[in-house]
């Protein structure tokens, strides 16, 4: 079997032409760029984070820091799922596309909470990470660019640098209940906007939230784009292997036995935290990596209507 390793953002390239957003109230999206696991797990001194899959690499360059750990992979979530949401809206008129981008985060840091999915209040300690978290995501660039290298020649091909956002206000009063007298919010570049709603990657949102734990949070939406890649190839299974999991979700290079085999013993463990959520995601760990299967995607997405995307 062929195991070498897709791009991510090439697959996700289809997804566009292919689906509109669905009418589901767990329904949630991820963009082809936040597949990748682009934020580190813990907290980190670095300002710049290059993920490279195949051909294609990554880089994430980060002002204020670089954002890590659950939180800002639950706030991406639901500013991308609102994104997709406000799109559709601007497209029948219903609000400008100038509105759409303005991506509201609530009055109150608890209402904000229960927006990205925790049930946990808020605490003095909790208003520092979360107005951190966002801060650090707010002030991020995030650069995609394929290289191609035979022996003969290199061939890169590079998208323009784009920042997620401009201008943001976060009004999170001491009082997690108590309402701020303007709602909090996050404003969308437009290029950042455009590039989330040119392939939205439909997630079950529930599942995510559950999850909890960044690594396995990066794992289901990776699943997520590898299910519908194996559909439109008609591939009954496709084996990653170790040395592509590595790459793609170890925050380091892993350099002994020891080090392989913790990170495969967490990558099972992962694995075992998604299926008990999403029973019919078809991956199990072997020797060689992860066999994925072909199945269901996590949200069954609808065709768009025909001519509608040409």
């Amino acid at each position: 079997m062929d195991n070498h390793t897709p791009a991510d953002t090439t697959a996700a390239n289809t997804i566009g032409d292919l689906i509109e957003p669905v009418d589901h109230r767990d329904v949630g999206y991820t963009s082809r760029v936040f597949v990748q696991a682009l934020f580190p797990y813990r907290s980190s001194t670095d300002l710049i984070r290059q993920v490279q899959q195949g051909p294609t690499k990554i880089t994430v360059t980060a002002t204020a820091g670089l954002p890590y750990g659950k939180y800002p992979r639950l706030v991406m979530a639901y500013v991308i799922t609102k994104a997709v949401e406000r799109d559709g809206q601007a497209k029948t008129g219903s609000m400008s596309v100038e509105e759409a981008r303005r991506i509201p985060l609530g009055n109150s840091l608890n209402a904000f909470l229960r927006a990205i999915g925790l049930t946990t209040r808020g605490s003095g300690t909790v208003i520092a990470r979360i107005r951190d978290q966002v801060d650090r995501i707010a002030a991020c660039s995030i650069r995609v660019e394929n290289v191609a290298q035979t022996a003969l020649s290199t061939r890169r091909a590079a998208n323009p640098t784009v920042d997620i956002s401009n201008y943001h206000e976060l009004w999170l009063s001491p009082d997690p209940d108590q309402p701020a007298m303007s709602e909090s919010f996050i404003e969308l570049t437009e290029e950042f906007y455009d590039e989330i709603n040119r392939a939205p990657i439909p997630i079950d949102i529930s599942v995510l939230q559950q999850l909890g734990k960044p690594r396995a949070m990066d794992i289901y939406t990776w699943l997520a784009l590898k299910k519908f890649w194996l559909s439109k190839r008609n591939e009954r299974s496709f084996t990653f292997t170790w040395e592509t999991l590595e790459g793609h979700f170890s925050p380091v290079e892993l350099t002994t036995w020891v080090q392989r085999r913790d990170f495969r013993t967490e990558i099972k463990k992962c694995i075992a935290s998604i299926a008990e959520l999403w029973p019919e995601v078809g991956a199990e760990v072997t020797a060689e990596g992860l066999l994925v299967h072909q199945g269901p995607t996590p949200i069954s997405p609808k065709p768009r209507r025909k001519l509608e995307s040409r």
